[in-house]
């Protein structure tokens, strides 16, 4: 069976029932959010605790973090403007992302990696450094000839040749996320490039194998594509079954998460056989409140989905 990951906030944390799974259920913890909130909460007692407690049980840390704009300051534009993205009217703006045929914004992006790559440093060598969630890139006359997905490629491309200089066995992922959802087509990923698949639009009320609808047709005939294009060496599911923040759509008050122990099941069994070496589940706000407020069943039912069989720490 895949090697099981969990994606969640610090916040989350604060439920004891997420350091239960730790180990039994989950070999990996990935931390979410900010750079600057992930850096804050590695500072505190409490997590080095957390952490230390988490390397006795041989359980590993990693972490995922849209990065793009930390990478990239904002400040640079007014005197650097061609080191960002030119917008569908020929304007050049720093609201996301930036120019990744600019070679200046590759230097920048590279120099400023190294502080990132050492407070935010995995223990399994696989950085999932992402760009600016969900948001537009380049239009420029390079750029253009590029869809967003060879542009995401190109931004995973610099992080890769950049993690090799720090550590020779270091690892980057291509987030496969909107509006990335497509098999790069000009652009070739480096050897230590990874693919992290997120169908995070998807129908939850059925297994993706079904097909069911449009969105799931598309998603399932793209996992073998992305696979085949990136190689299942590193592959990385990244579902959302236990994504309290996505069901309530990242509003307050939350809503329970419906996902079925059939649906879980089926979907993993479905991922192993298509070749992923890795699930990751996302269990954002599930939570203190969450649990307060319905009960931890989306839990117990991923539990028995995939079976208490420890999965081997990356």
């Amino acid at each position: 069976m895949s090697d099981l990951s969990v994606i969640l906030v610090p916040s989350d944390l604060q439920w004891p029932g997420w350091e239960k799974v730790l180990g039994p259920v989950f070999g990996t913890l990935v931390m979410h959010g900010s750079a600057g909130a992930l850096e804050n909460w590695g500072q505190t007692p409490k997590a080095r605790k957390l952490l230390e407690r988490l390397q006795r049980r041989n359980v590993q840390v990693e972490y995922a973090v849209h990065l793009c704009s930390e990478l990239l300051p904002r400040q640079l534009f007014p005197k650097q403007p061609e080191l960002f993205r030119m917008d569908e009217f020929g304007w050049r703006t720093p609201d996301a992302n930036f120019c990744p045929s600019n070679a200046r914004a590759a230097q920048i992006i590279e120099k400023n990696l190294r502080r990132y790559a050492s407070t935010l440093k995995p223990t399994t060598g696989r950085y999932h450094i992402f760009p600016d969630d969900n948001r537009p890139w380049c239009s420029c006359p390079q750029c253009r000839k590029l869809s967003p997905a060879d542009q995401v490629l190109m931004f995973t491309n610099i992080l890769a040749r950049a993690l090799r200089k720090i550590d020779p066995k270091a690892t980057a992922a291509y987030c496969a996320y909107k509006p990335a959802l497509k098999v790069p087509q000009k652009v070739r990923p480096e050897p230590n490039v990874f693919v992290d698949f997120a169908p995070i639009e998807r129908d939850y009320r059925h297994p993706l194998c079904e097909g069911r609808c449009d969105k799931d047709r598309y998603f399932k005939q793209l996992a073998p594509k992305l696979l085949k294009f990136f190689g299942a060496a590193g592959s990385q599911i990244i579902e959302y079954w236990l994504d309290a923040s996505m069901f309530s759509q990242w509003q307050k008050p939350m809503h329970k998460i419906p996902t079925s122990t059939a649906v879980m099941k089926a979907d993993l069994d479905y991922y192993a056989s298509l070749g992923f070496e890795n699930i990751s589940v996302i269990g954002v706000w599930l939570d203190n409140e969450y649990v307060k407020r319905f009960d931890d069943s989306p839990l117990r039912r991923f539990v028995t989905a995939c079976g208490t069989q420890k999965h081997s720490p990356r």
